[in-house]
This record gives structure tokens, C-alpha cells and sequence, in this order.
């Protein structure tokens, strides 16, 4: 990238920026929606993949996690259950995969299986498909296009914390989708792409592999069942797309440039004065750094160099910085401190086994605080996350037209002193990024309120799956009502009982891991704050 970026202009004999040769040919405007990266994107993406590269990296703790003894009662209590060898969860009526395409591909290799679609149901059957699911070797959810599977994307979000030998397949939905003859409108289309991409997310960041094919799916199973295998350890031969190391945050730097860059231009050209890229680099990179250093990097010249050839300079005053440009100059720099580092680390490894006593010296002058007789190696330097700021409460749960952050949690909990974080609500929180997984695995207490406003089909996934955690999480869940509308559309009976079976699914589910629910957002915020100043003292 740097030997690129530094190439010589042929018609006019100088040394030009990295940007200019290499980038500006596939620029493209910053808020362009295309599935693409450009070469300044994928410059900032490497330097980050870089740096976390060949490190033995942990997932993080979360700090809301509980130390409960519940969930080895229930392990001991299902003992004696009924073994299926794969649970078939997911989509139910009017969708057929199940007899059609899974249960004579399970039939024809052996495969025994607890199908929870009957053609006469009954609630003693909740205990009976609870006992199925935990004891199953493999679960196997499937969501189609031909259902909302509210209820089943919680289930999956809730056993993708807690199984490792899961198999999810989602089929992503068409635009003018229909489910049982009821068109979709785009906006609710939008809320149930969004909600997927989250559920996807969420089983990505535990390492478990999505598909887009039923039949891949089963054979993959089957892989998992004859090697007795994780699903995280399946690989592209099994016809799986492997996950790894989901939870480190590299597109973060990313989001924090565009965030800048769009910050300082204030008149919506897309272009950066030469002065206002100097703050970007600043606020990004180095906030210490001078003003004729930022020229060096920018014109990959020596200040010497550019004091013979103003003209280097003037032209770059005149000059605008696009977005692209800007990713590839903080790209190069970051990669130049990374490297000077490693040699430093390299050095160091080096004195410490030939002098040991000087390395011990040297390493407690470095502030080096790893166990005696343990070197770091080249692999293992720069690869701790960055933690986030710790706080109190997480505001997870409906967003869009509720306000109820607004107008009842955040005075509530300022009113105790507790700090809080909200979640971020930009284009890109349509997917559960890595930083965003960060700041709920920084907080000790995970307030999800599902008001009557939203489906909050999304939010729901989040609060099964962090409840499967085992994270110290208050729930406050309201029933949509009857004839309701969300963003001025009013929703079908059909939508109603979707969406209101998803709420009840969960509410059941926080009871099981005795986990409080509440009806009333109020009541909620006033749970958590008892058990987050309790926990204070």
C-alpha cells in the first residue's frame, strides 16, 4: 500500500500523496449505499485487520454477566429427557420445508429428530418442545420467506448464546413480499430485513455460520453429527461460510472517519478543505500532531523537500480532500506507527533472551506488566480490544417514534446518578455492529423496553440472546393493541398476532431464567435503578 501510494507521477516527475495515484479513480460519493469498498475503505480495513491479526483473542466478558446457579439445576433436571439427535426449529405454518426437504434427507441417513409443527397442539406440549430443544445435539432453525417467524428468530437469537452446535438458515425476503396472501408494505419489509441482518449478526459474533440453503444446511448437520463437531468448526468444504473472531470491532475506525469527515463538511460537498482535513487527521489520528507534519504525510515529501517546491503546498491548499483520500493518508500513517512499533517489541523480545537480567530492566522500564517468563512475541503485540467506557444501564429496546428514553429512563436515572448508554441510531445500526456489542458488554444492568409503538422484532433477538447470556437484564414488554398503527400504518390481525406471539415467547422465556418483566416502562427504569444502586455499594 505504502510503496503504491508513493509511486512517482510520470508526467510530472514529483512524488505525490498516497491518495492521488492510487484512489482517485474509485472514489465514490459518502453516502452511496452500494455493497463495495473503495481502495481508501479497504486501506483503513487492512491497517485494522492488521492489527489484530495472529492474537489469541478472547471473546469479551459482558460486565452485566450474572453468577446464577439456575441454568445447572435446569442441566440437572433435564437429564433424563428424551435425546433427539436435531431439533427442527423455525418457520411453521403454512411453510413445508420440514416434510418436504428435512425430514426425508434426517430418515434416509438415520437421523433421529423432534418436529415441533403438529397438526393438534396443545399447551402441554410448551414443556415437551422446551425439553426437545435443550437436550438436542444440533438445532436447526430455518426462516423462510413465507412467514414473519417472529417467535422463531427470538428462539434462535436466545439458543445461538448458549449452543454451539447450532445450524441457522435464513431466506432473505422480496420486495412486494406476501405472507398467507397479505402483501408486506416496505416499511414493515424494512423492519424485517433489519431484524434478520440483526439475528445473522448476533449468531456471526459466537462464531456460528449463516445459510442461505436448506440443503447445505442438512448436510452440514449431518457433518456435525458424524465428526462431533462444533458449528464454528465447519468449514467452506461443508458448504458453510466460517465466522471468525465475529466480535472484533475492525469496521469501528471506519465509522469513526465517516463520522468526522461528515462532521466538518458542513456544506454537503463531499470534500474537505485543506484545514478541515488537518482537524479530521487530528481528531482520528494524532491530536498532538503539527500542522507541516500533516503536510509531509499527506504530499510524501520531507518538509525540507516541500519548502523547495512551494508549489507542492500551494496546490494543496487549494486543493479539496474527498472522503476516500482521507481514509488513505490515516491508513498509511496508522500502518507506519504499527510497523515502527513491532520493531521496537522485536528489539526488545530479542535483548530480553540474550541479557535476561537487562530484559527485566527493560521491561519493567516499558511498564511491561506480563507473567515472569513469558515473552511477548511479534503475534500477541497491539492485540487487546479496546475496552469502552463502563456504565451503568443500557437503553435497549424500541427506537424509531417511542421516546421513551426520553421522556421517562434517562431523567429517571440521571435523578440517581447513574450513568447510560443509548444505542446509536445512524444508517449502520440497521446491523448489530461490533462496537455497539462493545458499549452493552461495558454496561452492568440491560434495560429492554418492547413498547406498544414498534414491532421491535429486532430489539427482541437482542434481549433473548443477551438473557442467554446470562446477563443481568430487565425486561418491560407491551402487547401491540388491537387496530394499532406504527408510522401511520395500521397493521392486519394477522401482524397483531405475529408480533404479539413474539412478545409472549419472550416474556415466557425471561421467566424461565427468572428474569423480571415488566408491563410498565416506568415501573422498569425504577427495577433497574434499585438493583444498579444496590449493586453500587
Amino acid at each position: 500500500m505504502i510503496q503504491c501510494a508513493r509511486d512517482r507521477d510520470r508526467n510530472h516527475g514529483k512524488c505525490i500523496g498516497p491518495h492521488r495515484k492510487c484512489s482517485e479513480s474509485c472514489m465514490r460519493p459518502v453516502d452511496d449505499s452500494e455493497d463495495y469498498l473503495t481502495f481508501g475503505e479497504f486501506c483503513v480495513l487492512a491497517t485494522e485487520l492488521r492489527k489484530y491479526s495472529g492474537k489469541e483473542l478472547c471473546r469479551p466478558r459482558p460486565v452485566s454477566r450474572r453468577n446464577d446457579r439456575h441454568e445447572k439445576w435446569v442441566e440437572r433436571k433435564l437429564k433424563n429427557s428424551c435425546k433427539y439427535q436435531i431439533f427442527l426449529g423455525g418457520s411453521c405454518n403454512p411453510t413445508t420445508w420440514r416434510e418436504e426437504i428435512a425430514i426425508p434427507f434426517l430418515k434416509q441417513n438415520k437421523i433421529t429428530y423432534y418436529n415441533p409443527q403438529v397438526n393438534r397442539w396443545g399447551p402441554e406440549l410448551i414443556e415437551l418442545e422446551h425439553q426437545a430443544k435443550t437436550t438436542a445435539t444440533v438445532l436447526l432453525f430455518v426462516m423462510d420467506k413465507h412467514t414473519r417467524s417472529v417467535a422463531s428468530m427470538i428462539e434462535a437469537a436466545h439458543s445461538s448464546a448458549k449452543h454451539k452446535k447450532l445450524i441457522l438458515v435464513v431466506t432473505p425476503f422480496e420486495k412486494g413480499q406476501e405472507i398467507l396472501e397479505e402483501r408486506i408494505t416496505d416499511r414493515e419489509l424494512d423492519d424485517l430485513r433489519t431484524s434478520r441482518m440483526v439475528l445473522q449478526d448476533l449468531a456471526e459474533r459466537r462464531s456460528i455460520p449463516v445459510f442461505d440453503d436448506l440443503d447445505k444446511a442438512l448436510r452440514s448437520a449431518h457433518q456435525i453429527l458424524e465428526r462431533n463437531i462444533n458449528s464454528m468448526d465447519l468449514t467452506l468444504e461443508d458448504g458453510a461460510k466460517p465466522v471468525r473472531h465475529g466480535h472484533i470491532p475492525l469496521a469501528e475506525k471506519l465509522i469513526q472517519i465517516r463520522d468526522v469527515f461528515e462532521s466538518l463538511d458542513t456544506n454537503g460537498t463531499r470534500k474537505l478543505t485543506l484545514n478541515e482535513a488537518f482537524m479530521a487527521f487530528k481528531t482520528c489520528e494524532n491530536p498532538d500532531v503539527q500542522y507541516d507534519e500533516f503536510l509531509e504525510i499527506l504530499s510524501g515529501k520531507s518538509l525540507s523537500d516541500l519548502s523547495k517546491d512551494w508549489n507542492v503546498i500551494s496546490e494543496r491548499r487549494e486543493g479539496l480532500i474527498q472522503f476516500d483520500q482521507l481514509c488513505v493518508v490515516l491508513a498509511e500513517k496508522s500502518g507506519s506507527r504499527m510497523e515502527s512499533k513491532r520493531n521496537v517489541e522485536l528489539v526488545l523480545e530479542k535483548i530480553t533472551s540474550v541479557f535476561s537480567p537487562l530484559g527485566k530492566v527493560l521491561e519493567w522500564m516499558t511498564g511491561s506488566n506480563r507473567p515472569r517468563g513469558v515473552s511477548r512475541s511479534s503475534s500477541q503485540i497491539s492485540g487487546e480490544i479496546p475496552p469502552c467506557e463502563s456504565k451503568d444501564v443500557y437503553l435497549g429496546g424500541s427506537c424509531g417514534s417511542s421516546t421513551w428514553r426520553e421522556d421517562i429512563a434517562i431523567p429517571l436515572l440521571k435523578k440517581n446518578g447513574l450513568s447510560y448508554y443509548a444505542p446509536q441510531t445512524a444508517k449502520w445500526s440497521r446491523r448489530f455492529i461490533p462496537s455497539e456489542s462493545r458499549h452493552m458488554d461495558s454496561c452492568r444492568i440491560l434495560l429492554f423496553a418492547i413498547t406498544k409503538e414498534t414491532r421491535s422484532m429486532a430489539a427482541m433477538c437482542m434481549a433473548a440472546h443477551y438473557i442467554a447470556l446470562g446477563c443481568q437484564v430487565v425486561l418491560c414488554v407491551q402487547y401491540l393493541e388491537d387496530d394499532c398503527e406504527i408510522m401511520g400504518e395500521k397493521l392486519s390481525k394477522l401482524a397483531i398476532q405475529d408480533y404479539n406471539r413474539g412478545r409472549a415467547y419472550l416474556s415466557d422465556l425471561a421467566n424461565r431464567e427468572r428474569i423480571p418483566v415488566f408491563d410498565n416502562v416506568e415501573e422498569a427504569v425504577l427495577k433497574v435503578t434499585q438493583v444498579a444502586t444496590k449493586s453500587k455499594r
